[in-house]
């Protein structure tokens, strides 16, 4: 577990995104939730920006590849699945006691729940055993709205850092509502400045 230090308005728009000034990192697989517009993006940068400051740690962002002959769905899928290879690949290189950190901005790309079941699936059984048997730290954050992948999964809520299970979807729907009322207050804030 490791504490980043975050900027609290990421844009410079003189009202906070995030509640709080830190976020606390826990190995393993991290989701981070909200509704459209709520930060998952910028909190991603925040911790890439941490990461880098620090300088301890192997650090690997995801960047999905537009496909000429597929559809974006297909084409992130791939290129997330590489991406995961490559932290296998990372992690198994690694000497004890390194720190492995991983992002992956899934926001805006629809990959579809097959996809999603077999990339956790390998995230979780192969990738995250394999790191702890090699006293390797790893750490992967994955912005993405879709409830498949947040399903019975630990989830990182951006605007409070409150850490989350979602295990059906009546759950995860009440908190994105509350999520966008949250995110709807903060926006009438920035109105009320400008105006």
């Amino acid at each position: 577990m490791m504490k980043l230090v975050i900027d609290q308005d990421p844009h410079n728009q003189g009202v906070p995104l995030f509640v709080r000034d830190s976020v606390v990192m826990h190995p393993g697989l991290t989701f981070l939730v909200g509704c459209n517009g709520s930060g998952k993006t910028a909190l991603l940068r925040e911790i890439e920006k941490g990461c880098g400051q620090l300088g301890e740690f192997d650090l690997y962002i995801y960047h999905p590849i537009e496909g000429v002959n597929e559809s974006v769905g297909e084409t992130a899928a791939k290129s997330f699945s590489m991406f995961i290879e490559d932290i296998y690949a990372k992690v198994k290189a690694a000497d004890r006691g390194s720190e492995i950190v991983a992002l992956a901005d899934l926001s805006e790309y629809g990959i579809t729940a097959d996809s999603i079941s077999q990339l956790k699936n390998r995230i979780n059984v192969s990738i995250l055993s394999d790191a702890e048997s090699r006293e390797v730290e790893l750490y992967i954050f994955v912005a993405t709205p879709d409830f498949e992948c947040l399903l019975d999964e630990e989830c990182l809520d951006v605007q409070t850092f409150n850490r989350l299970h979602f295990n059906n979807y009546t759950s995860y729907k009440k908190y994105l509502m509350n999520s966008r009322k949250a995110r709807d207050t903060r926006y009438k804030k920035l109105k009320a400045k400008e105006g």
